[in-house]
C-alpha cells in the first residue's frame, strides 16, 4: 500500500479505476440495500452536532441522507452478509489492478442520499496510512468532492484517496438518489 500512498501524496488527486463491476452487480448490490434493515441517519460532521436528530432536523444544516454500516474496525467474517461479500470483492480488485496488498478491511460504509441530502466535508480518518474507496453503484448527476475538485457519480467507478484527504458527498441536483460505498483499507 506504501507504493499508493506514495503516489497519491505526489499527484495530490484521487485515483479513478472504472468498471470495477459489471451494471448487473451494481444492480444486485442496491436490490439488498433497498430491502436491509439497520439504516441510520448519516452522521459525518457530528462534531458540528450534539446527535444524529440535529443533523436531520435542525435548519440550516444539511441532511446528510442515510448510512449503513455493514463492516467495521475488527469485522473478520465477511461471508456474513452478501454487502460483505461484495465490499471484499471491490476492495480486491481495485488492489490488484493497482498492484497492492492491504492488511484488512478497517470498514464497510453504505450511503444513501436524495436530492437536497449532502454530505458534511470530513475525514475518514487522520492516519496517514489508510486508503479509502469511495465506490459509486449508479450514474448520477451528483459526486464526490474530494480536495475541494468534484467527480461525477459513474457507475462501476472507484476513486481512491488517502483516508485523511478532506471529502464530501455532493447532493444530485435532477437525479432521484445516489448511493455509494466508502471502504476504508488499512
Amino acid at each position: 500500500m506504501e507504493k499508493i500512498i506514495k503516489q497519491l501524496d505526489e499527484e495530490k488527486k484521487p485515483i479513478l479505476l472504472d468498471k470495477i463491476l459489471p451494471y448487473k452487480e451494481n444492480r444486485s448490490i442496491m436490490e439488498i440495500l433497498s430491502s436491509i434493515g439497520g439504516w441510520h441517519i448519516g452522521y459525518e460532521g457530528v462534531a458540528h452536532s450534539t446527535t444524529t436528530f440535529h443533523t436531520a432536523f435542525t435548519k440550516g444544516y444539511p441532511h446528510m441522507g442515510m448510512t449503513f454500516c455493514s463492516a467495521q474496525v475488527g469485522h473478520e467474517n465477511f461471508t456474513d452478509s452478501p454487502l460483505n461479500i461484495y465490499g471484499k470483492i471491490i476492495a480486491n480488485t481495485v488492489a490488484e489492478k493497482l498492484e497492492f496488498d492491504f492488511k484488512r478491511i478497517y470498514r464497510l460504509f453504505w450511503n444513501y442520499y436524495t436530492k437536497g441530502q449532502e454530505g458534511v466535508g470530513h475525514y475518514d480518518l487522520q492516519s496517514e496510512k489508510n486508503i479509502s474507496i469511495v465506490y459509486n453503484l449508479m450514474d448520477t448527476d451528483g459526486g464526490t468532492e474530494i480536495l475541494k475538485q468534484f467527480y461525477p457519480d459513474i457507475c462501476g467507478q472507484a476513486k481512491i484517496f488517502k483516508s485523511n484527504w478532506w471529502h464530501r458527498g455532493v447532493t444530485t441536483k435532477e437525479d432521484k438518489s445516489r448511493v455509494i460505498l466508502n471502504i476504508i483499507l488499512d
